[in-house]
């Protein structure tokens, strides 16, 4: 695909149907080139199944929220696969953030209020992959790492500075930017 989003377990309707997951280019719902849902006609006053390729319906329904019915079908454009280099760092300003992009078109990035710093996550693609078995047991293992601190840990942190109330959810923003592994070169 064109673009993906950092979490990679949502469906293809509810992403677009929100206009969100997009790693630095535009969102998912930017892409589709047609969709077919189930729709209320209100001239017949039955259900029917359209089809959204062009014009100003298609651009509603790529981001309908669920208001132009039930997506039953997704067109969207696909691209040779493709390996991406990610290093993680903190910067001080917006202005320096997009700066990036000319050169890493794929980052993304977040403030943490409380620390007053932006991390971002500083993405291009490298091209074509071939991977030597090096390469796949290293990716094995950051999935196994990504899976552990960010699907587990992180979420944990989340629950525990919940329920600690206003005082643990202002330290969890403070204390979420040095946790992160930076200035180290992934792909």
């Amino acid at each position: 695909m064109p673009t993906l989003g950092a979490i990679t377990t949502q469906t293809i309707s509810g992403a677009i149907s929100t206009g969100t997951h997009g790693s630095g280019r535009q969102s998912l719902s930017h892409y589709v080139a047609r969709i077919r849902a189930a729709v209320f006609d209100a001239a017949s006053g039955r259900p029917a199944i359209r089809e959204f390729s062009e014009g100003p319906e298609l651009e509603a329904a790529r981001c309908g929220l669920g208001c132009m019915g039930v997506i039953l079908a997704v067109e969207l454009p696909t691209v040779r696969k493709f390996k991406i280099a990610e290093t993680v760092r903190i910067r001080q300003s917006l202005d320096e953030i997009l700066g990036l992009y000319a050169d890493q078109p794929l980052t993304q990035f977040f403030w943490a209020p409380y620390s007053w710093v932006w991390l971002t996550f500083e993405r291009r693609p490298l091209g074509e992959p071939r991977l030597s078995s090096g390469d796949r047991v290293k990716a094995r293992v950051f999935r196994v790492v990504h899976l552990v601190a960010v699907d587990v840990v992180f979420h944990l942190l989340v629950i525990a500075s919940r329920k600690a109330g206003l005082p643990g959810v202002r330290t969890f923003f403070r204390i979420v930017p040095q946790l992160m592994l930076k200035n180290r070169a992934d792909r």
